[in-house]
């Protein structure tokens, strides 16, 4: 072999080993790309396995959250609903009435027993307070008129309704029960074609006590009393000299005298009590419609009250009347004709400051009513006739001033003046009872609803 030859020998056999090369380089550069390719792959898989179990434990802490918020807004949206629905009822019921206690009750009475009748000269008397309920009015007139809003319910007092009151030159003040709005379209209290006046009280309640003198005051104006009873409230709830408008012994002895020992409860429709009904009472302008429950309930028991009555006047009064707040529960309550309402005495209790035997007399009272006068039981005369008038004023709005009463100029002036109060004052008076709060509680409720619902059957977003 000569060089040459040699020499080409040589030369393919590099040739050779360089294709091997390249080919070794080739197979090591795609080696190369498929590792990092497979890399590539298994980082993203770490990286969706990464985020889908993330994306797991965050769905599961927002179904958990989830969960949480619809239990919580249900209770507490529950609990806070029923505390302000029935808070006003509750609140009615409070320190301000006690239970009769049967073992200090007795028939015995400062002026006479308990139950017997009024003599004719006391119910004259009545209707002849002419001259002082027209120099109470001209006071009435001289005096202003303060109007107050709505008040929602707190933890330390019930809701109440808009209101006002008419403040005279003393600084005594008459509190103006509270007109119904003119869009409520609930029928009115007529009974063979005379408008209605309902009063529902309970024999033992001292602020029906001191009431009653107002209601006959007012109604001896548009009619007379034929009957009057002797009363006083509970025996340890204010002992409070007081006239009935309907009275039965056995009643009285059955659920005063000899009821079994009543402390502090209980109250309301779970404790029925029957009640001293009707009144001997004319007039030829309205019908009056007295209630007076007997025993230890203060809450209104409507078990007892006829159908007329309840549909007519309770069912509206326990929803509102329309009224901003105005929920019935306690007595004293009373209702002209579903044009004016009023839960509670519409006069100051003067008569609480008195206690124990310094208590008045009926014939205390009745010349405190015909001589009025702050130096005379504290004014209560002055008081119990200032609410008479208003209430007059309201009558005679009722029974579209058809009585020769409502021709008189102060009270003519007045039922003018309480108008034009209430009217400019705008008070909130449209709405229905149940109050804001309540309406964000119901709204609490039905979302926390939802939320479960979602959360349970996995149809979260």
């Amino acid at each position: 072999m000569n060089e040459d030859d040699k020499l080409d020998l040589i030369l393919k056999k590099l040739e050779e080993n360089e294709r091997r090369l390249t080919d070794i380089e080739n197979r090591t550069a795609k080696e190369e790309k498929r590792e990092e390719s497979e890399l590539s792959s298994i980082e993203k898989r770490v990286e969706r396995a990464t985020q889908n179990k993330t994306k797991r434990y965050l769905e599961i802490d927002l179904v958990r959250l989830v969960k949480i918020a619809g239990i919580i807004l249900v209770v507490v949206g529950a609990l806070m609903f029923l505390l302000t629905g029935f808070s006003i009822v509750l609140g009615m019921t409070g320190t301000s009435f006690s239970a009769l206690n049967s073992t200090t009750t007795s028939l015995q009475f400062f002026n006479g027993p308990t139950g017997q009748v009024f003599n004719q000269s006391i119910l004259n008397g009545f209707t002849n307070l002419s001259s002082q309920l027209a120099t109470v009015g001209s006071e009435q007139l001289a005096g202003n008129i303060k109007c107050y809003g709505a008040q929602a319910q707190t933890s330390a007092a019930p809701a109440t309704p808009a209101y006002c009151v008419l403040v005279l030159p003393d600084n005594n003040y008459d509190i103006i029960p509270i007109p119904v709005p003119s869009s409520f379209n609930a029928p009115s209290v007529d009974q063979s074609g005379k408008p209605t006046f309902v009063y529902v009280g309970a024999q033992g309640c001292p602020y029906c006590a001191q009431e009653r003198y107002v209601f006959t005051v007012a109604l001896s104006r548009f009619g007379n009393f034929s009957k009057l009873f002797y009363d006083r409230s509970a025996t340890i709830d204010g002992n409070i000299s007081t006239l009935m408008y309907n009275f039965s012994a056995s009643l009285f002895n059955q659920f005063v005298v000899n009821a079994p020992l009543v402390n502090n409860g209980p109250y309301g429709d779970s404790n029925p009590t029957p009640f001293f009904e009707g009144a001997y009472y004319n007039s030829s302008y309205i019908n009056f419609n007295s209630f007076d429950e007997v025993g230890s309930s203060f809450l209104l028991n409507i078990s007892g009250l006829p159908a007329f009555i309840q549909n007519s006047v309770i069912t509206p009064a326990r929803n509102g009347f329309g009224i901003t707040n105005f929920q019935l529960g306690g007595v004293p309550f009373f209702d002209i004709n579903n044009k004016f309402v009023f839960d509670g005495a519409n006069i100051y209790p003067a008569l609480f400051n008195y206690q124990g035997s310094n208590q008045p007399s009926i014939s205390q009272i009745l010349y405190a009513i015909h001589n009025p006068s702050l130096n005379n039981l504290n004014g209560f005369g002055e008081t119990v006739l200032g609410a008479a008038n208003i209430l007059t004023a309201q009558i005679c709005d009722a029974i579209n001033n058809s009585a020769p009463v409502c021709s008189l100029g102060y009270i003519s002036t007045l039922q003018q003046k309480i108008s034009s109060a209430y009217s400019s004052a705008q008070l909130n008076t449209s709405s229905f009872s149940i109050t804001s709060l309540s309406y964000l509680y119901m709204a609490m409720v039905a979302i926390g609803i939802v939320l479960l619902f979602l959360s349970f059957t996995g149809k979260l977003p």
